[in-house]
């Protein structure tokens, strides 16, 4: 135990490896995941609410490490390094999990009739299958866009379960942030798609309107001269 205790560091009672994982966190990853954080709030014009408790968690095992770092064994100071490490990649990666499977959800809402994929379903996509709508993305499109967004969710969860490196939540944040981003993409396009289909249901009302009206003005002038004459 003494053996232990000597080779602590002297001010802060760390282990050597300890103290090596901190500055390797510190120096080479908070930064970037700082960065991430305002970003998720930068893109989505939202709070980081997960980020930023994930931030508190991350501050709690620092406070925990260096005031109990005397009583901690080389095994427990490590453990709250760990904790420290896994709350601060959560910080980058799950504000951008949620806004996905938010902008799923939106895509096509079970509850509601008027989420833009249901409305994509009903008025555009019958049209561009039938070639009345031309130079929007079609049904099989949007299919294979959305299966590769969600290839690419399902491929950062796995790297997120599997705990591994910090190298690997970085790769797998970004895939997060593309999916995001993709997924809004695809979203406005369809968006898109139906506000032309509704454009074109309208303009051929409006010119069914004006042909009955034109045919109804004729009658009534027709009858109106023979009135006359």
């Amino acid at each position: 135990m003494a053996g232990e205790d000597a080779s602590r560091e002297r001010s802060s009672r760390l282990y050597p490896d300890v103290l090596e994982k901190l500055t390797t966190i510190f120096g080479t990853h908070l930064a970037d995941v700082l960065l991430r954080h305002r970003r998720v709030e930068t893109l989505t014009g939202e709070k980081n609410v997960i980020g930023r408790q994930n931030l508190v968690e991350a501050l709690a095992h620092i406070g925990i490490l260096f005031a109990r770092a005397p009583e901690l064994d080389r095994d427990k100071q490590l453990e709250q390094v760990a904790f420290l490490g896994d709350h601060l990649r959560r910080v980058m990666m799950e504000s951008f999990e949620l806004e996905v499977y938010v902008a799923i959800a939106a895509v096509w809402d079970d509850e509601t009739p008027n989420s833009v994929g249901r409305q994509y379903d009903s008025a555009a996509a019958p049209l561009i299958r039938r070639g009345k709508l031309l130079g929007h993305v079609s049904p099989e499109e949007v299919e294979e866009r959305f299966d590769k967004i969600t290839n690419d969710v399902v491929s950062a969860r796995r790297s997120k379960i599997a705990d591994e490196d910090w190298s690997a939540w970085t790769n797998a944040a970004d895939d997060l942030e593309g999916a995001a981003q993709k997924l809004k993409a695809l979203k406005r396009e369809m968006g898109a798609a139906v506000d032309a289909a509704r454009g074109r249901a309208s303009q051929r009302r409006m010119l069914f309107g004006g042909a009955l009206l034109s045919a109804v003005l004729g009658v009534c002038l027709t009858l109106l001269v023979q009135a006359v004459f």
